[in-house]
């Protein structure tokens, strides 16, 4: 019994220690209150800050003032405002990083935004240039811009490229430079997001002219090719379309093609199309054994403290307005990808074809993306707000979100004091191979203007530089490109950063080979004989077959005559910027070539 009254004892005199120690914290915490307390200051004008320290206001931590505009004080006695630097875009040949930064770039993309080019040639491709494709990393998807044939192994041969990342495909013309690789592509991802990947569930979408979808389901019924994963084809038409048609419906169950027709924003009653992965998911199949509506949550969510900001509401279409008033390159389809993106499509001069009789054919619709990254909240200055004597924590945050709060002196501190300008998203315009120059008062010089980096479809060979010098009929019947001072020209004239010749006409070539005979070396395949001397030469022949190019030249002359074609190009291109007064970065991208943009603020 006297343990347990011992025990009893301690117990009691613990919790009494407790409840006194308690007593005496809030005794001396309300005696130090007191003596802070001074009378509430009289309501008039705002008191300026930066004046005479005022006797403080007691007010609970937890009140603050918002939705009440305080005028802006004299701000001379802090520190300056910095002004929101323009992020730099660049190659990553062209840094001077250090190969530790190199790497950590390569694997973590720590800009959320990268161009790497997977193909540079517009027609006639050879072993160092593939047909034109690109690939736009961002912080959690890839995008895809055009799949020319082959675009299997390009993506194979660049790691920062991961199939198994690719929800976004954008087509900019229906022909077979454009076109052809979209089929192996599809079977790439299919079997990049295996069963049980974390996205294996999320359909790809895919976006361009008319025709796509059926183009797809033929290729695939034709060589009996099954894909795990859906597609949903956004097909972009000039014209008005049925409610039913502007949602995703099934095109072909085989073939996992849902297509969905997108009239133009004017013709459009929403004025924007939802292209959120999340929006429709297919209900059959493994998305609806495995997670159904829901399979998409994960791995493209965004935090909402990413900060960015919302995207201006656009204006509603008129469906009662006429075709006839809507001209082909006035007309725009807004697509939202997601809180952090949208993109425009626009149409670009396509040309007209000459037919037998006499008359012209338009040709196919020939589009450029502008994908406009959302503006994000302005950056903090920590030294302003203790300037100003803000209490850190949760009046930094309000501060963040545009609010109004109190100093310890009972004084209102505007955000705008504290907070820099909104940090504007990065813009990136893709052409698609015109044939002419877009008007100044079109849809794609508005939406394009102020691009960070502009890159252009098809570029004509750099002799003449005029447009539509090198429209030469093929089995498709035109090829249009635009030549390097035309585009130098659009390039001053959008007052982009950098603009990138992405397509190059290899065709000519072998004209620029010819003009320099006599500064390379010629080097012939050599053709085996009989007998031993012929199986020598057949041998040589084989170890050197990764050396020879076309009509027998070597690779360095061959290298030697490309980097010729290439800087002049280039030059033409700078001089055309020059000309109309203007300064601007004009590069020619190689494949494989990784360009980081970064960001704005």
């Amino acid at each position: 019994s006297s343990s347990s009254s011992s025990s009893s004892s301690s117990k009691t005199s613990g919790v009494t220690g407790r409840k006194d120690t308690t007593t005496r914290a809030r005794e001396k915490k309300l005696a130090v209150d007191e003596e802070s307390i001074q009378p509430p200051m009289p309501r008039g004008d705002p008191t300026a800050i930066g004046s005479e320290p005022l006797q403080p206001l007691h007010t609970p931590k937890w009140k603050r003032v918002e939705g009440v505009e305080v005028p802006l004080a004299d701000d001379s006695f802090l520190p300056p405002m910095p002004v929101n630097p323009r992020g730099k875009n660049y190659g990553l040949h062209e840094s001077d990083l250090a190969p530790s930064q190199l790497k950590g770039i390569l694997d973590s993309n720590p800009t959320d935004m990268q161009l790497a080019f997977l193909g540079t040639a517009a027609f006639k491709p050879h072993q160092s240039r593939a047909l034109g494709s690109m690939a736009l990393l961002r912080g959690k998807d890839v995008w895809i811009f055009d799949s020319g044939d082959d675009l299997q192994r390009q993506l194979g041969a660049l790691p920062a490229v991961r199939p198994s990342k690719v929800f976004r495909i954008f087509i900019t013309c229906i022909t077979p430079d454009c076109l052809l690789g979209l089929p192996g592509l599809m079977c790439t991802i299919s079997a990049a997001r295996a069963r049980g990947h974390a996205s294996a569930d999320i359909p790809v979408h895919i976006y361009g002219p008319q025709g796509i979808a059926e183009f797809l389901c033929t290729v695939f019924k034709v060589s009996n090719t099954y894909q795990e994963i859906s597609m949903v084809v956004f097909e972009f038409v000039p014209h008005a379309v049925e409610e039913g048609d502007r949602h995703p419906t099934l095109f072909n169950k085989r073939a996992r093609v849902f297509r969905a027709l997108v009239p133009p924003d004017a013709l459009n009653p929403k004025g924007i199309t939802n292209g959120n992965l999340d929006s429709f998911m297919p209900t059959y199949g493994r998305a609806e054994i495995r997670k159904g509506a829901f399979s998409s949550g994960g791995p493209l969510s965004f935090d909402p403290r990413a900060g960015f900001l919302p995207f201006p509401h656009p204006t509603p279409g008129d469906l009662t307005r006429s075709q006839e008033d809507l001209p082909l390159e006035s007309l725009t389809w807004t697509v939202q990808a997601d809180i952090s993106a949208r993109f425009t499509v626009v149409a670009l001069p396509n040309g007209a074809q000459a037919q037998s009789d006499g008359r012209e054919q338009e040709g196919h619709l020939v589009l450029a993306y502008i994908v406009q990254e959302a503006d994000r909240l302005g950056s903090l200055l920590v030294d302003r707000a203790e300037a100003l004597e803000v209490e850190s924590g949760a009046n930094f945050t309000m501060l963040k979100d545009g609010k109004t709060v109190l100093n310890k002196h009972g004084q209102g501190v505007a955000s705008a004091m504290c907070v820099t300008a909104p940090k504007v998203g990065r813009k990136v315009a893709i052409m698609g191979s015109g044939a002419a120059l877009p008007a100044t008062n079109s849809a794609f010089v508005k939406h394009a203007m102020g691009a960070d980096v502009l890159v252009s479809g098809a570029v004509a060979p750099p002799s003449g530089g005029h447009l539509g010098d090198s429209q030469e009929p093929t089995s498709h019947g035109f090829t249009p490109s635009l030549g390097a001072a035309a585009l130098g020209a659009l390039a001053a004239q959008l007052g982009v950063d950098r603009l990138m010749l992405a397509r190059l006409d290899m065709r000519q070539l072998q004209q620029v080979l010819q003009q320099g005979t006599s500064a390379y070396q010629l080097a012939p395949v050599r053709q085996p004989g009989p007998g031993t001397e012929g199986e020598k030469a057949s041998r040589e022949s084989e170890e050197r077959a990764d050396e020879v190019q076309d009509v027998g030249w070597s690779r360095q002359a061959l290298e030697a005559a490309e980097s010729m074609y290439v800087q002049q190009l280039q030059q033409e291109a700078l001089e055309s910027v020059a000309q109309n007064g203007a300064s601007c970065n004009v590069s020619v991208p190689f494949d494989f070539w990784l360009h980081v943009l970064e960001k704005h603020g």
